[in-house]
């Protein structure tokens, strides 16, 4: 246990979400755990010593302790329930072949937990795609734009890809570019409305990276 700090289970009155906070008594338990599941002091519904967790201070709980205490979480894929006590829901694969029993119960894969191998494997499948098309994103930026520094923010559009959208910086501008896939036009900041008119031909080429965004504001004409 860390500098005597004790488990307490926070729970909140609307879905009943809970939490496990760490503290010394159980005002700035309730205070913490309000935090973490994004309500205040009156939106929690009981805060109580959980000393079975006392061990994992300061915390976090690791989620496979909680769901063999009895605690559930929903399947990061599919929705469904991922509890010790209750029937998994054996339901068949993708091409209609009965799942094996052991193929359901947690899975664990970041901050995600699973009903099945299937949604794991799944939802794996789809963040490589999703990391596929967003670095072609990048690629179309540096070439559009070969001077670019950094692009902050790469979207890919799954139903409609010519409205995926990319936010980047340039030499000699001081806030971000967005462009959406397929347009003519850019929207930069309206400060550097001026610079960009003036600067933007083929110019020196650079390897972006991703970094976090920030919006733009106005519409200009794009090369």
């Amino acid at each position: 246990m860390s500098d005597n700090l004790k488990a307490y289970m926070v729970s909140e009155s609307g879905e009943g979400h809970a939490c496990v906070a760490f503290a010394v008594s159980g005002a700035p338990a309730r205070q913490a755990g309000a935090g973490e599941l994004g309500t205040d002091w009156d939106g929690i519904e009981s805060c109580r010593r959980a000393p079975e967790f006392d061990a994992y201070a300061p915390g976090p709980v690791p989620k496979r302790a909680l769901y063999d205490a009895g605690w559930w979480f929903e399947c990061g894929h599919c929705g469904h329930r991922v509890s010790i006590n209750e029937y998994h829901e054996y339901r068949s694969d993708d091409e209609g072949n009965d799942a094996a029993p052991e193929d359901f119960g947690f899975f664990e894969r970041g901050r995600q937990v699973y009903c099945c191998r299937a949604c794991m494997a799944k939802d794996e499948a789809d963040d490589r795609t999703r990391a596929a098309h967003d670095a072609a994103l990048v690629e179309l930026v540096a070439l559009k734009y070969p001077e670019v520094l950094v692009v902050s923010y790469a979207y890919w559009n799954i139903p409609e890809p010519k409205r995926s959208e990319v936010r980047f910086t340039l030499p000699g501008l001081e806030g971000m570019v967005r462009w959406i896939i397929g347009e003519n036009t850019v929207s930069v900041e309206r400060r550097d409305v001026e610079n960009f008119k003036r600067l933007y031909s083929p110019g020196t080429s650079a390897t972006p990276e991703i970094q976090p965004a920030r919006p733009p504001s106005a519409f200009i004409a794009s090369n």
